[in-house]
């Protein structure tokens, strides 16, 4: 099969994100970098490296690598999604703080399915997406590029996120049903106070050494992830100090460090970058 490759000189313009409307189809092709894109309204059909054809409905979306080639077919005039493109050289920087291989075990898995945002996800990422359209042009240029690079940055992690846990999932699906649930109930943050001992209670080590061996993490590891998507959600209302204390941090060092590893800043970085954070120090 005949496929264009798009390369680095197509996204020179705008680097981040396009916005596209209904056509007919858009023909099989590649990139030079990385792609994702999320479905904004209505539904269309994508394939992936010659796979059959998938429906993707609003809140999906589909993650490209450079590797890969894909296409679309549109049969409604109503539907929207929007791109979000990522360099290779980014996508190692960002992939970086999330594990050693987390780069090339990305590039090494077979190519990703549809993906699915909740709804609190996908309103966040749509409200960050506006930046790119109007950018604050009031600053000077340099400061605009940093404040666009940190909402990119925001959002690509986001994604990646999703994309880990689906790796996770499909590497180990035959955990047992009890550490299955223990799985869930951390991604949905019924524990989002409590400690891994509290959690575990007396079985900690026995639960600890399972739950490694089929999800590829720690529990420590994964629990620390959630914990600091959830505190984003605190950062105008609470101090940092605070924060820390509430999620079991003694120390705010320590919760910083955890922020940064999952969002490539520090809390205060992530709340300036957001225009409706108004952070309390």
């Amino acid at each position: 099969m005949n496929v264009d490759v798009l390369n680095d000189e197509v996204i020179k313009e705008n680097p981040y994100m396009r916005l596209n409307i209904f056509s007919r189809t858009y023909p099989p092709h590649a990139h030079t970098f990385s792609e994702f894109a999320i479905v904004l309204s209505s539904k269309c059909k994508h394939s992936m490296n010659g796979q059959p054809y998938e429906d993707l409905e609003k809140g999906s979306f589909v993650f490209i690598r450079l590797k890969d080639f894909h296409s679309f077919k549109f049969e409604d005039k109503l539907c929207t999604y929007r791109d979000f493109y990522v360099t290779e050289e980014k996508m190692k920087r960002i992939c970086a703080p999330m594990g050693l291989d987390f780069y090339d075990k990305l590039m090494a898995q077979k190519e990703f399915g549809k993906l699915s945002l909740t709804v609190d996800e996908f309103n966040f990422i749509e409200s960050k997406a506006i930046f790119f359209l109007h950018p604050n042009l009031a600053k000077d240029k340099e400061s605009a590029i940093s404040e666009l690079e940190c909402i990119h940055t925001t959002i690509i992690t986001i994604l990646l996120c999703k994309i880990s846990e689906s790796m996770i999932k499909s590497r180990h699906n035959q955990a047992p049903p009890w550490l299955e649930n223990l799985f869930l109930r951390l991604t949905y943050m019924d524990f989002i106070h409590m400690s891994v001992k509290e959690i575990v209670g007396f079985s900690h080590s026995y639960i600890c050494k399972m739950f490694k061996k089929y999800y590829n993490t720690t529990l420590i590891a994964y629990h620390n992830k959630n914990k600091v998507l959830y505190s984003r959600n605190l950062l105008n209302t609470h101090k940092i100090i605070e924060i820390a204390n509430e999620l079991g941090w003694d120390n705010p060092k320590n919760y910083a460090k955890e922020f940064k590893k999952v969002f490539g800043m520090s809390p205060k970085q992530y709340a300036m970058q957001n225009k409706e954070l108004d952070i309390i120090k």
